[in-house]
């Protein structure tokens, strides 16, 4: 092989060996892997952060889900989850009061929990006992009698006799009492402190000239009063509402009196009066239901009023709302459930056909009942439960948990779930 050809095949053969190397392959080949794991981490981020956007709209559906369905579903029987004696001692009645339940009757008052067992229990004596609860307080008064007795959450705090009779009632949340005391031809304002002194404050009315008192309301902290009073004027029965003040402001007023609204009862029967809070007011007469407004002390005025179609049969309040049923004569069911708030906002109006003998409400649910069944609704309407009851229930409550429901009767306490 000549000089000229050993040249040009050295040449081809480093050519090819440069060519055959991998150098740049590789480079290539590594330059493209890496590319491809930044695309992977890139696409696995966005699902993460896809699914991290999901998962908290998933779990607010299924919440709502569940909100809807414990709203709208409907039950007609329930389990039992716990029972309780409550046979010691006589019973008149229960009202719920903090997270238990007073029991209270002629010789005393037991307060339990709500599962019925006893947590304190006082003794006294009285032959018509009537309780009020408002926040952390109670009182026990004996109607038509001198005896009353103040209680908070874990006993007995005060005592007084009246002087005249009792006939109604009040109670601020602040633990003061006011009784309406009634004597011959006049009636007589009286008021309490939660330790049972008499505070220096009365007012006296004349029957004759000044109305019957019927029912009378502190306002929260005690210095706000509202009662009602009927009169007869010439041969008709009406009614009229009266505001009195005793801070400061009221002390210049006859008679601590700062208003007085007559022209909505020229024709009505007072039944209740209520105040929701420090500034809102209602009262209830047989020909509609009133709302209100104290905003300025010196003059409360008549904010709201809803004229009932027909008579009023029943009456059911807590601190916030107001419940009313109605004969129906309009329409096909029996009876008309009006509930109302504070500021006078019609928030339920149902018809409905049951024969009730007791109307309770409490944390959002109406309860209807008699001797062997009831009706539970909702603040939406809906008829929660409508069934039978295996015991004579006095008294029906709200459980601590969603469903639950306590029944108190003569003899036991029931906290049942609904299914």
């Amino acid at each position: 092989m000549s000089d000229f050809e050993n040249r040009e095949f050295r040449k081809k053969q480093l050519k090819q060996n440069m060519i055959d190397t991998g150098e740049d392959k590789g480079y290539e080949e590594r330059h493209v892997k890496k590319s491809s794991s930044g695309g992977a981490a890139v696409e696995y981020n966005k699902k993460r952060l896809l699914l991290l956007l999901l998962i908290p709209i998933f779990i607010a559906g299924l919440y709502w889900a569940w909100k809807l369905y414990s709203r709208y579903s409907k039950y007609t029987n329930y389990t039992v989850i716990s029972e309780n004696d409550i046979t010691k001692g006589s019973t008149v009645g229960y009202t719920e009061f903090g997270n238990g339940i007073l029991k209270y009757s002629k010789d005393g008052i037991v307060f339990l929990d709500k599962s019925g067992k006893e947590v304190w229990i006082e003794s006294y004596e009285m032959k018509n006992p009537a309780v009020v609860i408002n926040g952390d307080y109670a009182v026990v008064a004996d109607k038509m009698g001198s005896v009353l007795c103040i209680f908070d959450k874990n006993k007995k705090i005060g005592e007084a006799k009246t002087i005249l009779p009792i006939t109604r009632v009040a109670l601020s949340s602040k633990g003061v009492t006011a009784v309406i005391m009634e004597g011959s031809g006049t009636a007589r304002i009286g008021y309490f402190k939660k330790t049972g002194e008499s505070i220096d404050i009365s007012v006296e009315t004349i029957l004759k000239g000044d109305g019957y008192p019927v029912d009378l309301s502190l306002s929260p902290d005690g210095t706000q009063l509202i009662a009602a009073f009927q009169y007869i004027e010439g041969a008709d029965m009406k009614g009229r509402v009266v505001f009195y003040d005793f801070s400061e402001k009221g002390k210049s007023m006859k008679n601590r009196v700062v208003g007085g609204i007559d022209e909505p009862f020229a024709s009505s029967l007072i039944a209740r009066v209520q105040f929701t809070d420090s500034t809102h007011s209602y009262a209830v007469a047989d020909t509609g239901i009133y709302f209100f407004s104290s905003k300025n002390l010196l003059s409360p005025e008549l904010v709201k009023q809803e004229i009932f179609d027909s008579e009023a049969k029943s009456i059911c309040r807590n601190k916030d709302k107001v419940a009313v049923i109605l004969k129906n004569h309009s329409g096909e069911s029996a009876n008309k459930l009006l509930v109302y708030d504070a500021s006078g906002t019609k928030l339920l109006e149902k018809d409905f056909d049951y024969d009730y003998k007791h109307f309770d409400m409490d944390s959002g649910y109406i309860f209807l009942y008699n001797d062997n069944s009831a009706i539970i609704y909702n603040m939406y309407g809906v008829e929660k439960y409508k069934g039978g009851l295996d015991f004579q229930v006095l008294k029906c409550l709200k459980g601590n948990a969603p469903n639950e429901f306590v029944l108190i009767g003569a003899a036991k306490i029931k906290t049942i779930r609904l299914k």
